[in-house]
């Protein structure tokens, strides 16, 4: 046993567990065993999670020891860091520096196909194809070398803090983006496609014998050119910049379909993870380690605390607790190395030097964490720094909460890269991308906060310490005039003069100033940019300084009252003189921090009414005023600003909703979401209803899904069977039950068990966009009331066979056989079933909405139509049907009594509306769309629209363009034709058009950002349009822009049934917004600054004068 491996820790602290760590990661063994499988089982893989959950320590400690024992793999690790100018490399640039790291051998198979300047991922791992027999692995992330790798390995690139690639300009992405194409479509970069072109074009110009032979002795290099790359990519995001992976989904089709979400540790699990390393023996620096009765409970208890009502565990308190105890039991055994167990007791805990009381037992230990990491800072002036950032800037004195720094801004304080980097280490801080692309530094977690404080107390009062050094630093220079013109000069600083201005008498005295621990320096220049460097007074002995200069102040005004009215007059002007400079640095502090710290502020309305205060000031040049209007309208769309122009708005447990997660009630009146903070089953999670006009809000738990009853307030909750799988259900004692809950009585209408082997279908069925409100197996109200449920019964073969029940106001239950989803007639009143099963041919059925045929019974329809491969009611209750290997359609019409009217009438139709129709996207409930003179329907390439006449069908026409949306009622199509089409003209900005049914332009919007997804409402004819620079466009009938506002790449939007309402979740924020004239284009200064002085300013309820912000920010402006 090395000496190494018998000082290893058991608990590694507040850090991501790594390779080495491997034996002592405990409590998610059952998902190490899930995600490795997935992850061999599929190309890509997106591991997300919030931060602090774990990912890291599940890919290092858990995944990659589990891959690497079962499978043949190498493992291949890429992180880009945050995005540093003029510093950093490219994340092509690291993705090729890290794969010619893993290169077996500096020689290169493709070198006489290839030039040396042809550098790409495709063409390192295809070497690492051809040399596939390596030795162990080398990664600078594990100290223990991993497994050597056999012959014909699978390549694992591993992308871990992925969110860190999207503070890269665009370009740098979309460069990443094109390595990543290629490596996983084995595509040859255009580049190599062209070298290798010119040497196949060389050959063949040499005599037949001599390219024959050079062919054969490249035969190798070009047979594996043809061959898949074995790699595999993994991509670990924080859950909160989830969004951001959409801007990669052009090139890695499908990749965002394969993910695993990391979540809490529960109970269970916290206490696996804290017994089991304890449990261990041998190679340790402590003894095995034993938990007294109670103590464990203790610390759960501890560690628990009340978030959105619901008990979580705090990991980074726990992986913090640990490490602390087992450095008690380590100072308790000293050098007894004879001990081979020990029992932990509260009592031990309580006698060592970390705590003082039961009551505060863990917090202590915890507060002792950030007292200690403190005072590991050697130098003063460091430490003194670090408290001031910690304890002043990023923890809000007034709320106690944690607030957010601007990166540009942390040098002013006056700390070093050094101890910024030793903070981050031990996990204090952390940082963070902010909204306008920048970084930020913010606590690590909120549960330090409390700590702190305790901590700062047991430290001593930080002014008071930073008093002192300022007065020591002074009493440093031993000559008493230095000392007095050294202060004088950082009086001066203090109010905002450059070092450079100032008249300084000798080179002695400028060498003393510059030398002087009170000062920094800086990079200037205007937003973003950087100039030069200057002098400044560190932050953190700011306020020190402005003290004693006011006393400084006191004591010369006290001494003047003794002189001549002539001293007085030339103090007078020396004092106006003071104030013109103090002007102009009020002028200068003001410009830096709408520069700089605007940015940093959290409260949002805050940093708009300080900007506005200095935009309104005057205190620019033109080209500075353009600049603070910029920064104004960044205000203007920060979801805090912008959702005042809702009228309702709620903070969710949960990011990353789907679509099929949520739904709004076709007034927008009423909203229910998955609210995802929790442990239970991903099938059996908490709903939650909210009440936009009202106070509704109510949680529903073990809820499969959720949704809105046709054109009501009423919400069906499907209390489904865990570990679901409709083609393979598992038995389970508990019943499927679907609860209808009024939402505006706030009452339960219906609890409907469905009994033993009756199950509800699954969530894929109920969501898919296959469907519509019309069509579908949803449940649903009939005109009369009557309630539709599709269900499925287990037959005593254990087949399942499809069915739907047809419930009456008096509970009266009729149950039909429909093998596919129920479609039902736009007024309510007919039924359509199927049946293809086990039969020869498709037939559909026609009932009333009762579930009754002409005998008033169920035995048989109204009617049946044989042989069909697609069917539909048309707007008034006709059917619309095409028969099996025919290119005709059909169109049966009914009198009042549900008798035919009159032979059906066929018509002749394109041939790729038989393979159309099965395609669909999430806007359009159905790619063949028609009524009763057109039908509408994407070509296969869906690049163009086919406008079928079906009464006269040599007039149909193609439409080039994507289907967006159609409006029957209007005889309207929505389609757009995006610049990045290859079959469409190129250079074309992307453009929404409304046409008529005849395929002519009524009105068009160009949008030369290009677009993203669309929303379209037929009740309003309006469309929601997310651009390809995430803003969000209302639209009206005109195509005239009504509003607009700022999303991210993937949040979720649309209008309310009715169109009266629109919404958006960003992020986890959901707000909801009255269709009409108040709406504002958030990105038109004018009209969004006259919104904010008119209407936001006016009717503010907590509105704050600027000297409050300014003492609230500590600002000098």
């Amino acid at each position: 046993m090395t000496n190494e491996t018998a000082n290893k820790r058991r608990y590694p602290g507040p850090r991501p567990f790594m390779y080495e760590d491997r034996d002592v990661y405990f409590g998610r063994e059952e998902e190490i065993k899930f995600l490795s499988t997935l992850i061999m089982n599929n190309r890509t893989t997106i591991i997300h999670g919030k931060s602090g959950y774990g990912k890291s320590s599940l890919i290092n400690a858990g995944a990659i020891p589990c891959i690497l024992e079962k499978y043949n793999c190498e493992i291949i690790r890429i992180r880009f860091y945050n995005y540093e100018k003029n510093t950093s490399l490219s994340p092509k640039e690291t993705l090729l520096k890290v794969l010619q790291l893993h290169q077996a051998s500096e020689e290169d198979y493709l070198q006489e196909l290839l030039p040396p300047s042809q550098e790409s991922a495709w063409r390192y791992l295809k070497n690492l194809q051809n040399f596939s027999a390596k030795p162990a692995q080398a990664d600078t992330l594990f100290k223990t070398p991993l497994p050597a790798i056999a012959t014909n390995p699978t390549y694992i690139l591993l992308f871990d803090q992925f969110e860190e690639l999207f503070t890269y300009p665009k370009e740098m992405v979309q460069e990443l983006g094109e390595e990543l194409f290629n490596i996983y479509t084995n595509r040859i970069p255009q580049g190599a496609q062209e070298a290798i072109q010119n040497f196949i074009e060389d050959i063949g110009v040499e005599e037949i014998s001599t390219s024959t032979s050079t062919l054969e002795a490249h035969k190798t290099e070009f047979a594996l050119l043809n061959q898949s790359i074995p790699v595999k990519l993994v991509f670990s995001i924080r859950s909160d910049r989830f969004n951001r992976l959409t801007y990669l989904n052009s090139y890695l089709p499908d990749f965002l379909n394969n993910t695993h979400k990391v979540k809490r540790l529960n109970q269970q699990q916290v206490k696996s993870a804290i017994v089991k390393p304890g449990a261990l023996i041998n190679g340790f620096a402590t003894p095995k380690i034993n938990y007294e009765d109670g103590l464990l409970d203790k610390i759960i208890a501890f560690l628990e605390k009340t978030n959105e009502d619901l008990k979580v565990i705090e990991v980074f308190e726990m992986q913090i607790i640990c490490s602390k105890l087992e450095e008690i039991v380590l100072k308790h055994i000293g050098n007894n190395k004879g001990i081979n167990e020990i029992l932990l007791t509260e009592q031990l805990i309580i006698e060592s030097e970390n705590v003082q009381s039961t009551d505060l037992l863990f917090e202590g230990l915890i507060k002792s964490y950030y007292k200690d990491c403190i005072e590991s800072i050697n130098d003063e002036a460091e430490q003194l720094a670090a408290r001031y950032l910690i304890e002043n800037k990023l923890v809000d004195s007034f709320t106690k909460n944690r607030v957010s720094l601007d990166f540009s801004l942390i040098h002013q304080i006056g700390i070093s890269p050094k101890t910024l980097v030793h903070l981050m280490d031990s996990k204090i801080i952390r940082a963070e991308l902010n909204s306008v692309g920048g970084k930020s530094y913010e606590l690590s977690h909120d549960s330090l906060i409390n700590s702190i404080i305790m901590a700062g107390k047991d430290l001593g009062d930080l002014k008071t310490k930073l008093s002192k050094f300022a007065q020591h630093e002074l009493n440093r220079y031993k000559q008493s005039e230095t000392k007095k013109q050294v202060s004088e000069h950082l009086f001066q600083l203090a109010a905002g003069n450059k070092l450079e201005d100032l008249k300084l008498e000798n080179e002695s005295l400028y060498q003393a100033v510059r030398d002087n621990q009170l000062l920094t320096s800086i990079n200037v220049g205007t937003g973003t940019e950087t100039s030069d460097k200057r002098l400044i007074l560190k932050e953190a002995f700011r306020g020190t300084i402005r003290k004693m200069a006011q006393e400084a102040q006191r004591q010369s005004i006290k001494g003047l009252t003794k002189r001549n009215i002539t001293t007085i007059l030339i103090s007078s002007f020396i004092i106006l003189s003071l104030a013109v400079i103090t002007y102009q640095s009020k002028k200068n502090y003001g410009l830096l921090y709408v520069g700089y710290a605007v940015d940093s502020i959290q409260n949002k309305d805050d940093a708009l009414a300080l900007t506005d205060y200095i935009y309104r000031r005057r205190w620019y040049s033109e080209s500075e005023k353009e600049k603070i209007r910029i920064k104004l309208k960044k205000l203007f769309t920060t979801p805090e600003v912008q959702s005042k122009l809702s009228y309702f708005n709620d903070t969710l447990a949960t990011t990353n909703l789907k679509y099929e997660e949520f739904a709004i009630s076709s007034s927008g009146n009423f909203i229910i979401y998955k609210n995802d903070n929790t442990n239970l089953d991903s099938m059996q999670v908490n709903y939650k209803v909210v009440g936009t006009k009202s106070r509704l809000d109510t949680t529903f738990s073990r809820v499969g899904y959720s949704y809105f009853l046709n054109n009501t307030d009423r919400l069906a909750l499907a209390i489904t069977s865990p570990n679901y799988k409709w083609i393979n259900i598992t038995p389970s004692r508990r019943e499927d039950t679907l609860i209808i809950y009024d939402c505006k009585q706030k009452n339960l209408v219906k609890i409907l068990p469905l009994g033993t082997g009756r199950y509800l279908y699954p969530a894929e069925f109920i969501n898919s966009h296959l469907y519509n409100e019309f069509d579908s197996y949803r449940v649903r109200y009939t005109y009369a009331g009557n309630l539709l449920v599709p269900f499925l019964e287990r037959n005593a073969k254990n087949e399942f066979i499809r069915k739907v029940a047809i419930i009456s106001p008096n509970s009266e239950t009729v149950i039909l056989h429909s093998d596919m989803s129920i479609s039902m007639s736009k007024d309510g009143k007919l039924l359509m079933v199927g049946e293809f099963i086990n039969k020869p041919q498709r037939a559909i059925y026609i009932y009333n909405e009762n579930g009754k045929g002409p005998r008033n019974d169920n035995k048989c329809g109204y009617d049946s139509i044989q042989n069909i491969s697609y069917a539909d009611f048309s707007i008034n209750r006709s059917i619309f049907y095409i028969r099996n290997q025919e290119g005709t359609a059909f169109l049966r019409r009914y009198n009042g009594d549900l008798k035919k009217a009159a032979p059906d009438i066929p018509f002749i139709i394109s041939s790729n509306i038989e393979i159309a129709y099965n395609r669909a996207g999430r806007n359009i409930s159905s790619d063949v769309t028609w009524d009763e003179k057109y039908a509408f329907t994407p070509t296969y390439s869906k690049d163009s629209i086919y406008i079928t006449n079906l009464k006269n069908p040599s007039k149909s026409l193609l439409v080039l363009g994507h289907l967006v949306a159609f409006n029957l009622e209007r005889n309207l199509l929505i389609t757009y034709n995006s610049s990045l089409s290859n079959t469409l003209t190129d250079n074309i900005p992307d453009t929404i058009y409304r046409r008529n049914a005849n395929g002519n332009t009524i009105n068009y919007f160009v949008e030369n950002k290009g677009f993203k997804s669309f929303e379209y409402n037929s009740k309003k004819d309006a469309i929601l349009a997310l651009t390809n620079d995430n803003r969000l466009l209302l639209l009206d009938q005109n195509m005239i822009l009504k509003a607009a506002f700022k999303l991210t790449a993937n949040d979720l939007f649309g209008f309310s049934h009715d169109g009266s309402s629109i919404f958006y979740f960003l992020d986890n924020y959901l707000c909801v917004f009255r269709n009409n004239d108040t709406l504002i284009d958030l990105f038109n200064f004018d009209n969004a600054y006259k919104w904010y002085k008119n209407e936001l300013l006016r009717h503010s309820e907590n509105k704050v004068s600027i000297g409050d912000l300014k003492d609230k920010y500590e600002l000098d402006f």
